[in-house]
């Protein structure tokens, strides 16, 4: 896990027994442009506009769900969709450390759903294919979780 602010990083382990498969859909996307930008607009502009009510924020890491939902009719839906998708993402993080360093599997496998969703569903950066990909992993026995990964092809990336 790293901490971009700090740029402290945490190492974590997944147990022997578990094996990472990590799947391309061969799908190309491409974030770097202006989906990306749009995404990261999106965010920059909430953290800009809540600075009015709540000046010591710099990042959206620094703010609460709660924090969202409170100010939520100050903000577009989309830019609100995005700002939770990173705010959850962030606490999934923690909450996945957390799994990793009590062996939880069962827990990590949930998170890395939960991510994959969100993802789909607030931030929308995801494809059909992929979205198929992640169905069909659910179904698999012994598949705790996926989760799609970045660069410049869609993936899945399974436990």
């Amino acid at each position: 896990m790293l901490d971009c602010r700090s740029l402290e990083a945490t190492y974590l382990q997944l147990p022997p027994t578990v094996r990472l498969v990590i799947c391309n859909t061969m799908v190309r996307h491409e974030l770097a442009g202006g989906e990306y930008n749009e995404r990261r607009a999106s965010c920059e502009r909430v953290v800009e506009n809540l600075r009015d009510f709540l000046p010591d924020i710099r990042a959206l890491r620094d703010l609460t769900l709660e924090d969202l939902e409170h100010y939520r009719s100050r903000i577009s839906e989309l830019d609100f969709r995005r700002c939770r998708h990173v705010i959850t993402e962030n606490d999934r993080v923690k909450d996945a450390t957390a799994a990793l360093q009590s062996a939880d599997l069962v827990r990590l496998g949930e998170l890395m759903y939960l991510s994959h969703d969100s993802l789909d569903q607030d931030y929308e950066v995801t494809c059909k294919e992929l979205n198929l990909m992640v169905n069909l992993a659910r179904e698999i026995e012994g598949v705790y979780g996926t989760r799609m990964t970045g660069g410049g092809f869609g993936g899945a990336r399974s436990i």
